[in-house]
């Protein structure tokens, strides 16, 4: 029997205007009284995941900043991990270097160095916490601000070279994923949605035959391989779906299965 649905956030349970759709809403809603638990995981902190549990009108475990934070759903925090401050001063150098949109994840909120150009703004109606001003970066990680995790925003081809310049031969230390179509999410090695997942599933007491998850990006790519049935959206890249079991449209749609799914186990088990 599935007990556990991991459901990633943008552009999988959240829509293009970023909001939950009222299909997913009532598909996790069915989910739950069918006595299942849900995760929510994403690269978002757990401010904003916070946001999105209001919408659902539940209590929710959560993966937050792709894994960085893994939360019950009674809010106690199991893991937390967090950037060396001459490591984050490092991968910070390197971006500068770029054309994009420069954010740094804290515990509970994002940084951002002025000036605030036309792409920031242009990313604010996409959040649901804004991100604080910060006007000298360095100086603030030598006063002691801990940085779990980076997320640059420009186009694609330019993150790319990003990622190559971080994943060389000097920096194995790194976690480099694209979690968006214009979002390039930098962790500490260790870190991955696949390793927080692993911890919940501990907390819970479930096996990965007892879990399902559903994502849409390559850093969903680690929970598909810390559960038994994992479902990819049609929306998303070729690499991706070919990493999960299905493909599905929607949460609603997965939700479907999982639920006929255990049907099926249960009137097997007769």
């Amino acid at each position: 029997m599935i007990k556990l649905l991991v459901t990633d956030l943008d552009g999988t349970l959240l829509d293009e205007q970023k909001k939950v759709g009222m299909e997913n809403q009532i598909s996790v809603k069915h989910i739950k009284d069918a006595g299942l638990e849900v995760c929510l995981a994403s690269a978002r902190t757990y401010r904003e995941i916070e946001h999105v549990m209001e919408i659902l009108e539940g209590d929710f475990s959560a993966v937050s900043q792709n894994g960085s934070f893994v939360h019950t759903k009674n809010r106690v925090l199991l893991e937390g991990s967090y950037f060396e401050s001459e490591q984050a001063l490092n991968i910070w150098a390197i971006a500068k270097r770029f054309p994009i949109a420069l954010f740094a994840g804290c515990a509970d909120h994002y940084i951002y160095t002025p000036p605030k150009t036309g792409t920031y703004r242009s990313l604010e109606p996409r959040m649901f916490v804004l991100p604080r001003e910060t006007p000298d970066f360095d100086k603030a990680i030598r006063a002691g601000l801990t940085v779990t995790k980076f997320s640059f925003y420009g186009d694609i081809k330019v993150l790319e070279n990003l990622r190559r310049a971080l994943t060389d031969s000097r920096r194995p230390d790194l976690s480099v994923a694209i979690s968006d179509r214009d979002c390039l999410d930098v962790m500490p090695k260790a870190i991955s949605k696949g390793k927080a997942l692993d911890a919940l599933m501990k907390d819970l007491l479930l096996t990965p035959d007892e879990v399902a998850c559903i994502g849409d990006s390559f850093n969903d790519i680690s929970m598909f391989g810390a559960c038994s049935h994992s479902f990819a959206m049609e929306g998303a890249s070729a690499e991706v779906k070919s990493q999960a079991q299905h493909v599905v449209s929607s949460v609603a749609e997965a939700a479907a299965w999982i639920l006929s799914y255990n049907l099926g186990r249960f009137q097997n088990s007769k």
